[in-house]
């Protein structure tokens, strides 16, 4: 990858891989038992049309149909490879007429058609093959392909006729820890792999310092001088369209910078530096040193024997040389991790001043490069835009109806409209314009919209110039396509449906192009009988539009809490329809049970992952401050609690869901506070100032109820906050857990209403309790007794340490000082939550005991790992 990255290589194929990981690669194809592979890893080609055998793989990549081959050296396969060939010939006949074809691999298979010096009869099958499909033979020279022994050019490269290749090299010279070498070449057929230039999307104006409006005037000045206009009241609305699009670009060529190009090529790993690429080259050397030295030693122990002092000599050469290599190996590996580390500290550090920057997006997997269409070639993207938007005529049925009189816009409505979308920070059309740029055009020539919007009215047009917007596909998995209901649609033909009277029992909940029909009864067959005399009524309206129902994508609930029951037959147009325990709708399970219980399981497994990723950059050590982690936290939060107001009402009677919830929060609130994993729910939650998942879910129902409600505000109402507090508070009591955290913290209302104050590492480790304590590391087996190390007493946990050891007597007393008061633990949370001040001096105090008992910690392990 690395190699591929530095020398941008758009395809890699491979033969006979270790293994075939994804590692995140936009695109891999391998073959059914693993013995070749494609790998494309950038989006700067597109992937289609793969073509999956035993011992090889195809796929069309950036315009070529390339195939990949295996054929295992085994002797007593010969059958095998004559089978594969034939395999082989088929599928490229298949393909070769109307694509151009790429054969390469390693066929293990020598003839001098191809430079190697010996002809085998495998050599022979394939230059038949080769021969009778018409494909041309890359391979120059007689570099060895196989560096075994004495070398063998067994890797073969064919083309089609009609594909020039460039160049094609045999890199000898280049480490890559395998008996083969890597082969090289570059290939133009016409259409080429890259089209950036044809395909490039519109870079616009850089707008993020800003437009001043009187410079942006004179622009607009300048751009009316150099290409003059007639009188535009004498002109239609596309034509002022039209007007207004070209001046206001001119203007902006005028004032403002493009914003770059972006680069296509290929950059190094951001890890990669000048040191490394010595280190590499000093792998290179010894590599090839010790390559040259082993055939070196091979001939003499052909010619003089094994006993000959020359050998004998060529031998600890050998050795020598692989001692040399495993050295230089292992100083690049080192380096690696080395520079690996500094610059993922240094991204991790970057959280703190942008928490979804680039660190979020690259451990939220949210990087990405050009869309799709950039990457296609144009035919396949030809084809795509004329399935998706088939050109045509609009077909006006009726009388078209004569013009009314209109209200124009005013310029105070243009004014608002402007401002409110001046705003967002939206991405610009297929012409770059950005909102800003239409503010500041407003603030200059305030006219020029309103006459151009009031023309569009008055006329009954939208100008095709507007209509002109961005492709993105995507992609739909193996599901089979649906319609695209669009808000016209909706509004004006699919409203029929939505509205149609249907059997007592029934009704119809419709959500963009989901349908839903829910049908009631108090038996399986009067359910059966409603629900079917629904289903033929709503697909008849839908036939009636001319649409498709997808029966495939139709699934069916029963909803009973009964243990036995019979399922009703439910039928579309003939076709039943499968019955499921549960279904996914908006984003949501729903159980035959109404439990919800798959629903959250879902949700605790997804926030799980998300967890895992986001830990990376929330590190106990080196990592943002708390108040991002909250932020950060909040992300796991919305996934774990989407639709709570619908299925709160479970955790009632569902103690399990809210086990599930609250175990996934935790996991969460661990990250934010930096608390070690064995910290109890209790505590985490407490320290966290965060209520329990389930409780917060409560809140999230009434809060949603209350807004439903719609009843006006007297400013005296008890907030869903304030009661779940309390409830949370009354939970605590209860609790057996988190007994030293609730003892400093007894009241958790002033805790999660504090204005300052942020957790750190070694704050968390003193207000939890588990951290570099005598009485912790004895319980997690680290410590043979729970003795303290500094004073000698028996026992060494949080208490001892913030109150009692005289080791950091020192200390106390300048905290004290800060504090003017003695602090201990039924006034710890007081002290803390009174001012700024206070939080921090325990917080230092916290801070530089626990780094001393942490070094000591470390020198003991260390003493006693020596001996």
């Amino acid at each position: 990858m690395k190699f591929m990255q530095e020398e941008a290589i758009d395809v890699a194929i491979l033969s006979d891989p270790y293994r075939i990981c994804d590692n995140g690669c936009d695109s891999l194809a391998d073959s059914a038992l693993g013995r070749a592979a494609i790998l494309v890893p950038g989006k700067q080609v597109t992937v289609c049309n793969v073509i999956r055998d035993a011992e090889f793989v195809s796929a069309r990549v950036g315009g070529y149909q390339i195939y990949s081959c295996y054929a295992t050296p085994n002797p007593a396969t010969r059958d095998m490879f004559g089978s594969l060939l034939r395999r082989l010939e088929n599928s490229v006949r298949t393909v070769m007429h109307d694509t151009p074809v790429v054969v390469a691999g390693d066929f293990n298979a020598r003839s001098a058609a191809w430079g190697d010096r010996v002809t085998t009869s495998r050599g022979d099958e394939l230059c038949d093959l080769l021969g009778s499909l018409q494909l041309i033979v890359l391979n120059e020279g007689s570099t060895p392909t196989f560096n075994r022994g004495e070398g063998s050019i067994i890797d073969v490269t064919a083309v089609s006729e009609r594909v020039r290749c460039l160049t094609w090299s045999v890199l000898g010279d280049t480490f890559n820890n395998s008996d083969h070498n890597y082969i090289r070449f570059d290939l133009d057929s016409g259409t080429g792999i890259r089209r950036q230039n044809l395909c490039s999307s519109a870079r616009g104006w850089d707008v993020t310092k800003g437009i001043d409006p009187e410079l942006l005037e004179v622009g607009l000045l300048i751009a009316e001088w150099l290409s003059p206009v007639e009188d535009l009241n004498r002109r239609d609305a596309a034509h002022i369209a039209d007007f207004f699009d070209c001046h206001v670009k001119t203007a902006c060529d005028i004032v403002l910078r493009r914003k770059s190009a972006p680069n296509m090529a290929r950059k190094p790993v951001h890890w990669w530096n000048p040191e490394l690429s010595v280190l590499r080259s000093n792998c290179v050397s010894a590599r090839r040193c010790k390559t040259r030295l082993a055939a070196r030693h091979k001939r003499l122990q052909q010619r003089l024997g094994v006993t000959n002092p020359t050998v004998v000599q060529a031998v600890l050469d050998v050795d020598a040389a692989d001692a040399q290599l495993r050295m230089c190996k292992k100083a690049l590996k080192t380096a690696v991790a080395r520079s690996k580390k500094a610059c993922w500290d240094e991204l991790v550090q970057s959280v703190e001043s942008d928490p979804f920057g680039k660190p979020y997006k690259l451990v939220m997997r949210k990087l990405s490069g050009p869309p799709a269409t950039d990457r296609m070639e144009l035919d396949t993207l030809r084809s795509t835009i004329e399935t998706l938007f088939p050109a045509g005529h609009p077909n006006i049925h009726g009388a078209v109806l004569p013009l009314e009189p209109f209200e124009a816009f005013t310029a105070e409505e243009v004014a608002d409209v402007v401002t409110l979308f001046g705003s967002r920070r939206t991405a610009p059309g297929p012409d770059g314009i950005a909102n800003l740029i239409i503010g500041s055009v407003h603030k200059a020539r305030p006219d020029m919209l309103r006459h151009m919007y009031n023309r569009c009215l008055k006329e009954g047009v939208f100008p095709p110039r507007w209509k002109e917007a961005r492709v993105v596909l995507l992609r739909k998995g193996d599901r089979p396509e649906g319609s695209v209901v669009g808000p016209l649609l909706w509004n004006a033909a699919y409203n029929s449906v939505l509205t149609t009277v249907l059997p007592a029992g029934a009704e119809l909940i419709g959500f963009a192009d989901d349908t839903l029909v829910v049908a009631h009864g108090k038996t399986a067959s009067e359910v059966e009988r409603i629900a079917n005399e629904a289903l033929d009524v709503v697909s008849g309206k839908i036939a009636g539009l001319g649409l498709l129902i997808a029966v495939e994508k139709t699934q069916a609930v029963l909803f009973t809490n009964k243990y036995k029951y019979t399922l009703p037959k439910l039928t579309i147009n003939g076709v039943p329809i499968t019955f499921t325990n549960d279904m996914l709708y908006l984003g949501m399970v729903v159980d035959r049970r109404l439990s919800f219980r798959e629903h959250v399981q879902r949700a605790a497994n997804k926030t799980a992952g998300i967890v895992t990723r986001l830990s990376r950059i929330m590190p106990n050590l080196g990592g943002p401050k708390e108040c991002r982690r909250r932020l950060l936290v909040a992300v796991a939060h919305s996934v774990l609690l989407y639709g709570a107001p619908t299925w709160a009402h479970s955790l009632e009677w569902s103690k399990i869901n809210a086990n599930i919830l609250n175990g996934a929060q935790r996991r969460a609130l661990l990250r934010g506070i930096c608390a070690y994993r064995t910290v109890s729910m209790t505590a985490t939650n407490v320290l966290s100032a965060v209520p329990p998942a389930d409780l917060i879910a409560r809140e999230r129902e009434m809060a949603f109820i209350a807004r439903r409600a719609a009843v006006p505000r007297t400013g005296n109402e008890v907030t869903p906050r304030a009661i779940i507090l309390n409830v949370w508070a009354r939970r605590l009591v209860e609790c057996e857990d988190g007994v030293w955290t609730r003892r400093l913290i007894p009241n958790v209302v002033p805790w999660c209403n504090r204005r300052h104050g942020q957790l750190e590492f070694h704050m968390t480790q003193i207000m939890s309790g588990h951290g570099c304590f005598g009485v912790y590391l004895h319980k997690i087996g680290k410590e043979t007794t729970k003795r303290c190390h500094h004073c000698g007493s028996p026992e060494d946990d949080a208490a001892h340490t913030l109150f009692v050891c005289p080791a950091w007597e020192l200390d106390r007393l300048m905290m004290t000082n800060a504090l003017d008061v003695r602090l201990h633990a039924d006034n710890f949370s007081e002290v803390v939550l009174s001012n700024p001040a206070h939080w921090e001096a325990v917080a230092t105090f916290c801070r530089k005991v626990m780094k001393a008992k942490e070094d000591a910690e470390r020198q003991r392990q260390q003493q006693a790992a020596e001996g």
